[in-house]
């Protein structure tokens, strides 16, 4: 029942920012999560290829 609400809850945000009839407020949080996600995905990635590159110059 709990797993359901979340679930609906979930995909009303969803709908109401894919139609953008949501609140502005909504719709920023939903862009600093992303943006976040973003970053920390970037910094991984870029951390990850810098070790290859170094470990490649050095060999």
């Amino acid at each position: 029942m709990i797993n359901g609400t979340v679930v609906g809850y979930g995909y009303s945000q969803a709908t109401r920012t894919r139609d953008s009839t949501g609140s502005f407020k909504s719709q920023v949080e939903r862009g600093k999560q992303l943006f976040n996600w973003m970053t920390a995905i970037g910094f991984f990635y870029i951390s990850a290829s810098l070790s290859q590159i170094s470990s490649c110059q050095h060999i």
